[in-house]
């Protein structure tokens, strides 16, 4: 699924004007926001891996901002001999 660039730029202005609407993220807007693809965060769903997302309805999840800030800082390092050394993602 790729987005427009309408879609990205709106996504991105979401971030930097948090509401009640911008306090959850689609993974489609988190496809324009992180560059990891929609499909990538599918799968992770289906895997039970990455950050904890909240499924509205069938055809619909959500994803807390704060949940994936913090999922993706926890595998913040410097250096690859770091990187080396993190879990496998969901673990």
């Amino acid at each position: 699924m790729t987005l427009t660039a309408r879609e990205r730029v709106e996504a991105k202005r979401n971030l930097e004007s948090p509401s009640l609407e911008t306090l959850y993220a689609s993974p489609k807007q988190l496809e324009a926001i992180t560059g990891i693809s929609y499909a990538t965060w599918e799968a992770w769903r289906r895997q039970g891996k990455g950050p904890r997302w909240i499924s509205v309805s069938k055809r619909k999840v959500l994803y807390e901002l704060a949940s994936v800030r913090a999922w993706l800082e926890a595998r913040a390092v410097q250096s690859t001999a770091e990187a080396d050394l993190l879990p496998a993602v969901g673990a």
